[in-house]
């Protein structure tokens, strides 16, 4: 595979319900993606939900999760990628 290097430095978020651990399929690709993006010059954040945030017994709701995505882009942002 070749290897790409990137102009500027784009700022990319990647955010996920779920919590940001290797063993969890969603979680490691998001950060295998991260990793990946980093290593072509990408400034990546990976960002999960606060655990604070976070229901035991189900995933958080998706307006309390997009209100919280929403409150730490505010703050941490600007990002020219969010996914």
């Amino acid at each position: 595979m070749a290897e790409h290097k990137l102009n500027r430095s784009p700022k990319i978020l990647i955010a996920s319900q779920n919590p940001l651990i290797l063993e969890s399929g969603a979680s490691q690709m998001a950060i295998n993606l991260a990793a990946a993006l980093r290593s072509c010059g990408a400034d990546v954040v990976l960002w999960e939900m606060p655990a604070s945030n976070q229901s035991s017994w189900r995933l958080p709701s998706f307006r309390n999760w997009q209100s919280v995505l929403t409150k730490f882009v505010s703050q941490v942002g600007p990002f020219e990628v969010i996914d």
